[in-house]
């Protein structure tokens, strides 16, 4: 297996699992919403279903073009190597693994978490139930998504920093 292979297998995993996650967090909540509420036009009815469909169509080009994104970003540029040879794994390519893994999940779970909390702005808008802060509960995840992108596209130089030498 090449890296390229690995990495295009870890993005397309992600991408089914934030395609889950939309399908059972996400969607319940919306329809929660929809039938719970007494207040709903239908402008927030539109918007749901329009970023929800928007949501479903990033996530199927997220998974079907996952090796665009990979020569997009030159995530697998700045390896010793084109192939895993496991005998051969040094500690800095552990540690550059890790951390790809761990910025993707970040990238992964903060969407997930971004998506959550932009339906729920628009639904406690719709109602009037914005507090101070409502813009605060945008941002966060908007800097997790931020931190995983630079974890996934600068790995190889923050692995040469942290990993202890060989």
């Amino acid at each position: 297996m090449t890296k390229k292979d690995f990495i295009i297998l870890f993005i397309k995993l992600s991408g089914l699992y934030l395609f889950i996650q939309t399908f059972f967090y996400v969607l319940p909540q919306s329809y929660s919403f929809i039938a719970l509420s007494p207040r709903v036009d239908k402008g927030d009815i539109y918007y749901i279903f329009l970023f929800f469909i928007i949501s479903i169509l990033l996530l199927y080009l997220i998974i079907r073009y996952a090796h665009i994104l990979v020569n997009l970003f030159k995530l697998d540029k700045h390896f010793d190597s084109d192939n895993i040879d496991v005998n051969r794994i040094t500690k800095t390519d552990i540690m550059q693994y890790a951390i790809m893994i761990i910025g993707g999940m970040l990238f992964v779970n903060s969407f997930v978490n971004l998506e959550h909390q932009v339906l729920l702005y628009y639904q406690n808008k719709a109602m009037g139930m914005l507090d101070k802060f409502s813009n605060i509960r945008l941002v966060l995840p908007v800097l997790n998504i931020t931190i995983g992108y630079l974890l996934l596209t600068n790995y190889d130089l923050i692995a040469k920093k942290i990993s202890p030498k060989d």
